[in-house]
């Protein structure tokens, strides 16, 4: 499966799947590689039955620079919902691939 394919789900261009902060951002970033499923809350399954979810976890920080800015890192996991498990396997493994390249 390539990762162009929607998966087999068709999601509507007015579905809100920007959800702020980093998840949005890596969600948006993993619509530009071609994944159209790609969301920052689960959705309706009438919009998109095998989507891509993305959270984010809490800053993890590591310092506070002279400015006030803190530096750290914010974990962000990735659910692929597939009905075969070796499908959700693969688009894992897509997904992984194609952020280490291009993020």
């Amino acid at each position: 499966m390539s990762r162009s394919d929607a998966l087999g789900a068709y999601v509507p261009t007015d579905w809100d799947a920007e959800g702020g902060g980093v998840a949005g951002a890596v969600a948006a970033l993993l619509r530009a590689l071609g994944y159209v499923n790609a969301f920052c809350s689960p959705p309706p399954a009438r919009l998109c039955c095998e989507p891509i979810v993305l959270t984010q976890g809490a800053l993890e920080r590591e310092a506070r620079l002279a400015d006030g800015a803190e530096r750290g890192r914010v974990p962000v996991d990735v659910l692929v919902c597939c009905e075969a498990a070796h499908y959700a396997e693969a688009t894992c493994r897509a997904v992984e691939r194609d952020l280490r390249r291009d993020s």
